[in-house]
C-alpha cells in the first residue's frame, strides 16, 4: 500500500530541518523560549535563553529527536507561517498525500505514505545531503552560545551505528506504531 496515509511520527523531524534550511536565516540565532521547553520530552536538554545557530540545533532534533528543538524552529521563524510553509513546500516535492500540523511529529495529524516518504528521502539525498550527514553523526558534542556550557548528543537511530547507513530518521507513536 505504497500510498497508504499514515501518522509519522517524528519522521516529521527530517522534513522540519529541510524547511529550516529553506527558510531560515542560517546566521541568525534561535533564542530558547519557555515556550519552546513546553513541548513534550525533555531529549534535548535545552535550557531557557540559550542561543543556538540553526545548523548547531539540528544535532538536538535529528540525532536525539528534540521535540524542544522543533518547536523553537517553528516558534522561531513563526509557528502559522511556519507550518504553511512546510505544507507548501511538501507538495512542491511531490508528497501530495503529506499533511504536517505540528514541527516534532507528536500530533497523529502528521501524515504520510511510502511514496511520499520515498519523494523526500531522493529529495535530501540529491538536494540537502548535509541534513543527511548530520542525521547518521553518531556522537556530537555541542557549545552553545551562551554560558549554558555543552550538549552531549548520541544518536538515538539504530541504524545510526552501520557504516552503510546514508541518514534518516525513526519516529514512534503510539498512533504510528
Amino acid at each position: 500500500n505504497p500510498d497508504k496515509v499514515v501518522p509519522i511520527a517524528s519522521v516529521s523531524k527530517l522534513y522540519t530541518a529541510l524547511v529550516v534550511r529553506h527558510l531560515s536565516d542560517q546566521n541568525k540565532s534561535v533564542v530558547i523560549t519557555q515556550s519552546m521547553l513546553d513541548a513534550y520530552g525533555e531529549s534535548g536538554g535545552l535550557m531557557l535563553g540559550e542561543k543556538f545557530m540553526p545548523n548547531d540545533l539540528m544535532y538536538s532534533l535529528l540525532l536525539v529527536s528534540s521535540n524542544d528543538a522543533a518547536e523553537a524552529f517553528a516558534q522561531s521563524f513563526g509557528f502559522n507561517d511556519f507550518m504553511y510553509n512546510m505544507n507548501g513546500f511538501a507538495k512542491e516535492i511531490g508528497m501530495h498525500n503529506t499533511f504536517f500540523k505540528d514541527p516534532s511529529g507528536l500530533s497523529p495529524q502528521n501524515v504520510s505514505s511510502a511514496n511520499d516518504l520515498f519523494a523526500l528521502s531522493k529529495y535530501l539525498y540529491t538536494s540537502e545531503k548535509s541534513i543527511l550527514d548530520i542525521s547518521k553523526t553518531p556522537v556530537m558534542d555541542l557549545a552553545t552560545t551562551t554560558d549554558h556550557g555543552y550538549h552531549h548528543y548520541v544518536n538515538i537511530n539504530p541504524f545510526a551505528k552501520y557504516s552503510y547507513f546514508s541518514g534518516g530518521k525513526t519516529g514512534r507513536t503510539n498512533e504510528a506504531k
